[in-house]
């Protein structure tokens, strides 16, 4: 074969060389982009998710750093679509919020309030239940305070089971009048309840009181379970319910038992129940706790 032959063949090879040169060039450029933007897209994803899920009082300082494990704590094992719901329910609990700050939150909150908690939020059935397995007997006789009322929640639950003599107390007024379009109270108190004496309760007023969703970051104290004492009849029933986890990380509640157990050292009640329930809110475990005035 001669020369001018071999020419075209090797401009051919030439050219075949730099074709697969410039598409591996393309193909490696191709792949090192893709990581590239997958990366900075699974941080952006990140990074959303976090101002997502953390609600906008939390900030990059030590203190809030520590807020944010106190959040996340509680976000543990909550299902994804009820995240929102969580959210806007933490924006009340979040760690160091003040009494009034929490009740301008339900405020705002209000006729939304139920149906953020639709399926989610079995507090009240449970609460009603608990309450209930001791007045087998004369419930339409029991004079009943719903500490923590809200929109009536418990209040529909207990009426439902046979009570109707029911009292509401809740810091919110928003809540209390959602609660009374109900029409279940008798007398609908808007205040907190703490260790001093509440000015519109008589001592000795009640057969029981119960207690489902007051107990919670900037919520009540134990304190006023001295209170709660004071304003129930001897032999009555102090009933409350609450997420199992708050007597791990809110610091609040670390001393509840113990509280509670002073109490009962001192004489002023004796312990009926303690129980550990499923589901009691977003899937968590809840824990009653039922004591007799003394």
């Amino acid at each position: 074969m001669n020369s001018s032959n071999q020419a075209p063949i090797k401009r051919d090879n030439l050219i075949a060389m730099l074709l697969a040169y410039t598409t591996c060039v393309q193909v490696s450029s191709f792949i090192f982009w893709l990581v590239f933007l997958l990366q900075n897209y699974s941080a952006l994803l990140l990074k959303q998710r976090n101002k997502r899920f953390h609600p906008e009082s939390v900030a990059e300082t030590e203190k809030q750093k520590y807020t944010m494990a106190h959040y996340e704590k509680g976000m543990k094992d909550v299902p994804g679509e009820d995240i929102h719901a969580y959210n806007t329910n933490y924006s009340a609990h979040r760690e160091g919020i003040a009494p009034e700050e929490m009740v301008e939150i339900y405020n705002k909150w209000g006729e939304n309030y139920e149906k953020d908690f639709a399926g989610r939020y079995n507090g009240p059935v449970i609460a009603a239940t608990s309450l209930a397995e001791h007045f087998e007997k004369g419930r339409r006789d029991a004079y009943v305070l719903d500490v923590a009322a809200g929109t009536g929640m418990v209040g529909e639950q207990l009426h439902h089971r046979g009570f109707t003599a029911i009292d509401g107390l809740d810091p919110s007024k928003t809540l209390l009048n959602i609660a009374e379009r109900k029409n279940i109270y008798g007398r609908l108190i808007n205040s907190f309840i703490t260790s001093e004496p509440t000015a519109s309760i008589e001592e000795d007023t009640y057969d029981a009181i119960v207690i489902s969703g007051g107990m919670g970051e900037g919520h009540i104290k134990c304190s006023a379970l001295n209170e709660m004492i004071r304003i129930v009849k001897k032999g009555g029933l102090i009933c409350i319910v609450m997420r199992e986890e708050y007597l791990d990380y809110v610091e609040e509640y670390k001393n509840l038992e113990p509280y509670m157990k002073q109490l009962e050292i001192e004489g002023k009640w004796e312990k009926m129940e303690r129980k550990v329930v499923p589901n009691y809110s977003f899937q968590k475990n809840g824990i009653v706790f039922t004591y007799k005035v003394l």
